[in-house]
């Protein structure tokens, strides 16, 4: 039922913004962008429920530095994907570039202490 909320959501907020870019471009523009985040919104609810299970499975597991991780980098893409996308929809494609640019730095950053751990404990079993 949900993807046929947000799939009508996305069809009203398409048509709504065709029919605006015609008289007023400003609002097409608006109203793109309060379409996106309303399905953005309803994406974060559906991956509440993923991610509480994910969290508690991999706290029971001990990995639980790994799994905040991996819930932050996939935050990080998201919210990046979601602002290159509003920029590509106002004809900055250039700006979404170095958006996309910044998220993956940033996941890179993130990353960079699992990847040491890592390291350590293949270091630790080769020795």
């Amino acid at each position: 039922m949900t993807v046929l909320k947000v799939c009508g959501i996305a069809v009203i907020g398409a048509v709504s913004a065709l029919v605006f870019r015609e008289f007023r471009k400003e609002y097409a523009a608006l109203t793109a962008f309060i379409t996106s985040l309303i399905i953005f919104s309803y994406a974060l609810a559906a991956f509440s429920p993923s991610v509480s299970f994910i969290t508690e499975l991999i706290g029971k597991a001990g990995f639980s530095v790994y799994a905040s991780t991996l819930l932050k980098a996939l935050g990080i893409g998201a919210v990046g994907q979601f602002a290159a996308d509003i920029c590509r929809d106002l004809g900055e494609s250039a700006v979404a570039g170095r958006i996309e640019l910044a998220a993956k730095a940033c996941i890179l950053l993130l990353g960079l202490p699992v990847i040491k751990s890592i390291v350590e404990t293949a270091v630790g079993v080769l020795e």
